[in-house]
């Protein structure tokens, strides 16, 4: 972690740099959260939360030790010396420069598009999906549409991580562990599958089972972490947890 204060004019700006293997979303912003109740006064009041805890030994699930010294082997095989990033694009990545756009879900529009999922639903199934299966669910499907269409029906996968505190540890701990405590999932439908008239359905009922199975048994998706794409499949990224 790296924190840098810089004075301006009437305060200062704080930044701050993580590395994800020291800590997640949920821990780095219980971090912040402590830290701005120290900085303001609020660390001792009935209204402060819990002190981050960060020890590791928390986290353990059965064959972890293997699977980390699997990762390790793969990602690392040269320890201790570490192979560097590239940070540079290749010529054919400049060629392709990446598209960004950012599109804001407004509260009406979440609302909306929940609705949506839960008139795609069976009836014995309408549950009010959460905002992170929602959004998920919702970008799968138009990921799908905008890829277009392939002959061999190809599969479109998504990968996303899981907060696996509440299946590794107990109250208190699982709401004040502030480092890294998730599990990485992926799963895979056809191409048609997503873009059929009950596509978005599809979608959010294979997201709600994956979540519930890898919180159940964290190392569930374990190969697909160190699993090479060699076929090329499309994957549909997303960077939040549920």
């Amino acid at each position: 972690m790296a924190v840098q204060v810089t004075q301006a004019v009437g305060g200062v700006v704080v930044g701050l740099a993580l590395h994800h293997t020291v800590a997640d979303g949920h821990g780095l912003f219980h971090f912040l959260n402590t830290w701005t109740a120290a900085a303001t006064g609020r660390s001792g009041t009935s209204n402060s939360n819990p002190l981050p805890l960060h020890d590791r030994n928390l986290v353990r699930s059965d064959g972890d030790e293997e699977f980390n010294r699997t990762v390790l082997r793969h990602f690392a095989p040269n320890l201790p010396r570490i192979q560097e990033l590239k940070l540079n694009p290749t010529a054919e990545e400049q060629q392709s420069p990446t598209i960004q756009q950012t599109f804001v879900f407004t509260a009406t529009a979440l609302q909306h598009l929940k609705r949506r999922h839960i008139t795609s639903m069976n009836p014995g199934e309408q549950l009010v999906p959460s905002t992170f299966l929602a959004i998920t669910a919702h970008g799968w499907v138009s990921f799908s549409r905008a890829s277009g269409s392939s002959s061999h029906d190809r599969p479109v996968f998504i990968g996303f991580f899981v907060d696996c505190r509440p299946a590794l540890m107990s109250l208190p701990a699982d709401q004040v562990y502030a480092g890294n405590c998730v599990t990485f999932c992926k799963v895979g439908l056809k191409w048609s599958e997503l873009t059929a008239p009950d596509g978005l359905a599809r979608a959010l009922s294979t997201l709600t089972e994956a979540v519930k199975e890898a919180k159940v048994d964290p190392l569930k998706y374990k190969a697909e972490i160190i699993a090479e794409n060699q076929a090329g499949y499309p994957i549909f990224i997303v960077s939040g947890t549920p």
